[in-house]
């Protein structure tokens, strides 16, 4: 075996956890004025970023937030990066389409049409929902593409039965309200 691959096998989960430490770090320091800015809004634009269907689980609190007049909510669909965008299409036009019927503001997390992603810049939000906490997205949908001005929430879309450092200690995890 190659000492290379044994010491990268020792030496990376190390610097996963210190990248990830280090991020927490600078959210966390820029936090307070963040919530300062949202708190002095007229009106707070909070996104959902889904995934798919059966990850929506935000489906009450959604209406809530329609009827206030405080709150501007969105509904993000945000393909997988681990499967090719072509693949993703159906998932994400069956979800546009639900919200739709529904009456939901909502807007493609990649326009198939013009070949373009709809990042932070377009969403513009104050307060970020993710339907799932591995930050596995296209880097226009990454929680570093938000958190120079957005507040973070994560609702699980199900429950882990097993203690797993992994599965409870990821930055979404660590930086959400």
């Amino acid at each position: 075996m190659n000492p290379y691959t044994s010491l990268r096998k020792i030496i990376s989960p190390f610097y996963r956890y210190l990248e990830m430490r280090y991020k927490m770090m600078i959210y966390n320091h820029r936090k307070d004025g963040i919530r300062t800015k949202i708190r002095n809004k007229k009106k707070i634009r909070v996104a959902f970023l889904t995934v798919n269907l059966p990850m929506w689980k935000y489906d009450r609190l959604f209406r809530l937030l329609l009827d206030d007049p405080l709150f501007e909510p969105l509904i993000v669909t945000m393909p997988r990066p681990m499967f090719n965008l072509e693949a993703e299409k159906d998932e994400q036009l069956r979800l546009l389409q639900y919200c739709r019927e529904l009456g939901y503001p909502v807007i493609p997390g990649y326009d198939y049409d013009k070949n373009v992603f709809n990042g932070a810049d377009i969403i513009n939000a104050d307060i970020v929902f993710f339907s799932q906490p591995y930050n596995a997205a296209y880097k226009e949908h990454k929680i570093e593409a938000f958190w120079d001005k957005s507040l973070f929430c994560y609702v699980p879309y199900c429950i882990t039965i097993e203690k797993a450092n992994k599965l409870s200690n990821m930055l979404l995890k660590n930086i959400c309200e």
